[in-house]
Formats: C-alpha cells, structure tokens, sequence
C-alpha cells in the first residue's frame, strides 16, 4: 500500500511545473521499514575531485558545513585517515563524491553531479551471501566544472543533500530519540 501512495505521489509531482525531480535523484523511503531505521553511528567519508589551492579552499568550507549540519542530529568524531575507527564502529559508511559529468565517448557536459550514498553491508536471502550495497542516496547537480567559481552552488548542493540525509533519518520514528555518532573523515 505503500508503494502505491509513494508512486502517485511522484506522478502528481511530475505534473506540477515547479517540481522537476528524477525518481533517481529523490530518496524514496517507506518510514514504516526504513533503511535508515534505527542505527546509531556512521563513518562520513566525503570523497572531492578538487585539487589545488582553489580545491582546499572548498574542502575546508565543505566539511565545515557537513560538521555543522550533523552535530544538530549527534554526535561528530573527526578523524583523518589513515584512522579506522569509524569504519571499525560502523560499517555504515555515508559518502559524499562530486565529479563532472561526461558524454559516453569522453566529452564534457559542463555539468558537476553530488551523491551522498549510504553503503553497508546487507546479506541476500537466497544465498546467505554478504554484500556491501548501496541503500540510500540523493543526487544534486550544478552546471559548470568544478575549477570555474562555483563555490557558492557546490556548498549549497552539499547542504542540500545532507538536509536530505538528515530529513529521512530524522523522518523514521524510532530514530527520533537516537542521538547517533558520525565520524566525520577530513
């Protein structure tokens, strides 16, 4: 029942002009089974594409920013690798990676794509197998390359995202009292 109330949603969505959403870029989650449902620490590893003075100047701002928006939700542990606390604690690892977007034979689309997944491990029921998988995510895009001053869209797609990450979380029930731990690496 669900799942047909979350897909009429989304086609009532599509019809309104002003809410232009991929259904792969918004988290679907069904709050009664969340995947975030219940879990009290992660290893936040944000992965840049940026180098060079300019590349340091947004790393800094952006794990400034992703600290500021976890410590409204728990607990944040910095850590800077080779350290594997965080991921010891928790194998699940919430990854933020940016990089400009391609044609299939190479050429640029000036376009920079932002994902914030969330990986654990899960294990298939059929084969009893265990398996890293990817159980959430959210998609941002901003036009223009990484180099070319768009510090401003970057940093507010990173907010974006972790508001969204934190909105589902905070969105399950059980979740409400958590007070989860992040270990955040720099």
């Amino acid at each position: 029942m669900h799942r047909i109330v979350i897909i009429f949603l989304l086609i009532i969505c599509r019809t309104f002009a002003d809410c232009q959403s991929n259904i792969q870029d918004v988290p679907l989650v069904n709050f009664d089974c969340s995947p975030l449902k219940d879990w009290a620490a992660f290893a936040v590893s944000p992965i840049y594409s940026f180098q060079g003075a300019y590349g340091s100047k947004i790393n800094e701002k952006a794990v400034a920013l992703i600290k500021r928006k976890l410590v409204k939700r728990g607990k944040v542990i910095e850590l800077e690798a080779p350290d594997v606390m965080g991921l010891a604690t928790s194998a699940n690892v919430l990854t933020l990676t940016l990089q400009e977007v391609e044609t299939y034979d190479k050429k640029p689309l000036n376009c920079i794509r932002m994902s914030l997944t969330l990986q654990t491990m899960t294990v298939i029921n059929k084969t009893k197998q265990e398996c890293a998988s990817y159980i959430w995510t959210s998609n941002e895009f901003v036009q223009g390359k990484i180099e070319e001053g768009n510090e401003r869209s970057i940093i507010q797609s990173i907010d974006k995202l972790f508001q969204n990450f934190i909105d589902c979380y905070q969105a399950t029930p059980s979740n409400q009292k958590l007070s989860p731990v992040f270990y955040l690496y720099k």
